[in-house]
């Protein structure tokens, strides 16, 4: 390969990223992948009451598109902390020799997919980060490795106020009629989403810590509504 002397500004940072890629090419050829893993995490949004920390058992599903035996590592990070760690051995995949991470992992349904189970603890409210990343084999002489990596996200958050007036008819209105559940719980949502009427959208953990909504209010425009503008 014969660099030339370049010229400085963006044509010497153009010919850094050219000259780069080229060299990343020569050294090794990354082999063609059908896709990205797909991931689902379940649950995809976790509720909470009360204050921090909390604790919720995840199911990562991962969907490596390819055979499982193809892979020689897998690695599963929560929010940037190593939840499993799995390399291929003789006699083993990335999902039975486990080399770190306190997730545990087994084959799903597929032939293609593995699931990691993992206890996640959550500091505070938020959106949370999920990444994996492995490593396959090319399956001949013509390219050596393909490196695959996929960030999904769930959040934690306080139950919003129609969830909390859907459970308090559960519980005291049962009896009465989809349409007139389905007419009381508009009614929260339109004063939860134009005034807030219930505390600050997303909640408000100063003013109302356990549930993070005026919950009594909740039920009370329940109970309003559901003698007055919601009665058929």
């Amino acid at each position: 390969m014969i660099i030339r002397p370049m010229t400085l500004g963006a044509s010497l940072l153009a010919g850094a990223a050219t000259l780069l890629t080229s060299t990343v090419s020569m050294a090794e050829e990354l082999c063609p992948v059908s896709d990205e893993p797909r991931v689902t995490v379940s649950p995809g949004t976790i509720y909470v009451t009360g204050s921090g920390p909390w604790s919720e058992d995840l199911l990562l599903t991962v969907d490596l598109i390819d055979n499982i035996p193809s892979y020689n590592s897998l690695d599963v990070k929560f929010d940037g902390d190593l939840a499993y760690s799995g390399e291929k051995a003789p006699g083993h995949n990335i999902c039975t020799n486990q080399t770190g991470g306190t997730g545990t992992c087994s084959v799903g349904g597929a032939e293609n997919e593995v699931v990691i189970a993992y206890t996640a603890t959550f500091e505070a409210l938020g959106s949370y980060s999920v990444e994996v990343s492995a490593e396959k084999s090319g399956p001949n002489d013509v390219c050596e490795t393909a490196y695959l990596s996929v960030v999904e996200f769930l959040s934690v958050e306080f139950k919003a106020p129609p969830a909390i007036a859907n459970e308090y008819i559960n519980a005291h209105y049962s009896d009465l009629s989809g349409k007139r559940r389905g007419c009381v719980i508009s009614k929260i949502a339109s004063h939860h989403a134009k005034e807030s009427k219930y505390g600050a959208k997303g909640g408000d953990a100063e003013l109302y810590p356990e549930t993070g909504y005026d919950v009594g209010a909740i039920y009370d425009d329940v109970d309003y509504y559901f003698i007055t503008s919601c009665t058929k």
